[in-house]
């Protein structure tokens, strides 16, 4: 088990399913949880969604040298716009 910070926020939705996880693992024991037993859910519920998101993708820029001089050239366009007659 990885591990997962305590102080995760979690939304609306997510401590319902939480909850719905807790409710499903009591009617499968048939008995109450104990908090090892919920922090593991919890655990594995967190994780879970940290899988499920795709990482973001960081596209920096390029790195610029200070020792270049900066050299300023006019855009080019892709059409030549033909003066009206």
């Amino acid at each position: 088990m990885n591990k997962v910070e305590h102080n995760v926020e979690l939304g609306e939705y997510e401590r319902y399913v939480l909850e719905a996880l807790y409710a499903k693992e009591v009617q499968t024991l048939g008995r109450d949880l104990t908090l090892g037993e919920q922090r593991r859910i919890r655990v594995e519920y967190i994780n879970a969604l940290r899988d499920a998101t795709p990482p973001k993708k960081r596209r920096g820029k390029r790195p610029v040298n200070v020792d270049e001089e900066f050299q300023w050239q006019p855009s080019v366009s892709m059409r030549k716009i033909r003066p009206r007659e």
